[in-house]
């Protein structure tokens, strides 16, 4: 261990740079991992004022997550407090709908009273 109390002001400032450097480069991958565990259309919940809060991923940034809250609220959050949901209520699921219904062809068919042949 060095005993940084008897190093001079010039090493200790260079010291600090590199300790900061080493720091925003740990944030950055623990960052990085927390972001590619998210993917578009994803539930997700967080905290909001006390309250859990469900929403759905629209965009997942550098540094944040796009979610909607409904149709017409979107917030950019930090990764660090979303959630992913494995069990949504029915209105994170409905919204999720709403947004992507591509991803639930045998939904849209059904609402458009397509008889779905059973799977076999």
């Amino acid at each position: 261990m060095i005993d940084i109390s008897k190093l001079p002001k010039e090493e200790l400032i260079k010291l600090n740079k590199e300790i900061i450097e080493c720091l925003n480069a740990i944030s950055a991958r623990e960052l990085l991992g927390q972001i590619s565990t998210f993917n578009v259309s994803d539930i997700v919940s967080f905290d909001n004022n006390g309250k859990k809060s469900f929403g759905v991923v629209l965009r997942v940034n550098q540094k944040t997550i796009s979610v909607a809250i409904s149709t017409h609220e979107r917030w950019k959050m930090s990764p660090t407090f979303l959630t992913l949901v494995k069990k949504p209520p029915k209105k994170a699921v409905d919204l999720q709908f709403e947004l992507f219904p591509y991803k639930f062809p045998e939904r849209v068919l059904k609402e458009l009273g397509v008889d779905i042949p059973p799977s076999k």
